[in-house]
């Protein structure tokens, strides 16, 4: 299976270490054949990566799975025609709740704990299909594969 993450900047934070960290696990993993991750900003981050780094302009050529991380992000993914299967990560319901519900019409999303899964339910009406941790990439592939 092919495994991309899309997030609007690749700059040094916790939430991108730890999840360089997990597509670094990913690539040594014997069900995942490719990781790519696709951005919108450039920005410094010495974290070594083991996987590929592309600009969001190049999505249209990736197919597999990908998990987009922001609202803009999904709507920039749902107008890509090709061959990949979208999963939005929930990290913050934000402020507009009908924007969220609307974009999550015809996707899967996750979550990274049971208190969003619970938070993205009562806001949304809405179970999310898998609670990932931290960039679990045990949970990430068993939230895709459906397990």
């Amino acid at each position: 299976m092919n495994l991309g993450f899309y997030i609007d900047s690749l700059g040094k934070t916790d939430t991108t270490c730890a999840l360089y960290d997990a597509l670094n696990a990913a690539v040594e993993h014997d069900g995942v054949d490719d990781v790519s991750l696709f951005y919108n900003n450039v920005a410094f981050n010495d974290s070594p990566t083991n996987f590929g780094l592309f600009n969001s302009t190049d999505i249209w050529h990736f197919t597999g799975n990908l998990v987009v991380s922001s609202l803009s992000s999904l709507a920039f993914a749902q107008q890509v025609v090709n061959k990949f299967t979208i999963y939005y990560l929930v990290e913050d319901v934000g402020e507009n709740i009908f924007k969220l519900i609307l974009a999550t019409d015809n996707v899967k999303v996750l979550v990274k704990d049971a208190e969003g899964a619970a938070h993205f339910y009562r806001v949304t009406g809405k179970h999310a299909d898998g609670i990932i941790g931290n960039y679990n990439i045990e949970a990430i592939l068993g939230a895709i594969n459906g397990n």
